[in-house]
């Protein structure tokens, strides 16, 4: 594991339900796990805007895997790209300016971060995606 990233760490499961649009929920982790959501998702790909916590959620609760970044040069951002658009479905590539760490991963009930880019990011992303992938209380395969 790259010296600046975190194991993968679960926190508390929040409570899954949906709320109605532009209200907003509270989490207990940043990027959120789970919790309060919105009763759409959005379609997964790579986004050059944040996602809204209470509309990624939804996604987490189907399964679907975050990858999300402050600040990063565009190369390294390329990099994020290419494991998100060569590992196939539910995968989301967002930045998230609001986060202290440079990169999370995020599914549903789990979160690793890191603080600093490396190389062996992109291979930390493959590992936390097929441990991670399709594990959620609304999993479509």
């Amino acid at each position: 594991m790259p010296g600046s990233c975190t194991p993968i760490r679960s926190p508390k499961l929040l409570k899954a339900a949906h709320i109605d649009d532009g209200q907003t929920a509270t989490y207990n982790s940043i990027p959120p796990t789970s919790g309060e959501h919105y009763g759409r998702w959005v379609p997964t790909g790579v986004y050059t805007d944040p996602i809204q916590n209470e509309r990624q959620v939804h996604n987490l609760e189907h399964g679907h895997v975050l990858i999300q970044y402050r600040s990063l040069p565009e190369a390294e951002v390329a990099q994020l790209a290419s494991v998100v658009q060569g590992a196939g479905r539910m995968l989301i590539l967002a930045p998230y300016p609001d986060m202290d760490p440079k990169i999370s991963f995020t599914s549903w009930g789990k979160i690793q971060t890191c603080e600093a880019w490396s190389e062996g990011v992109p291979e930390l992303a493959r590992f936390f995606i097929a441990q991670n992938r399709d594990h959620a209380p609304e999993s479509i395969p």
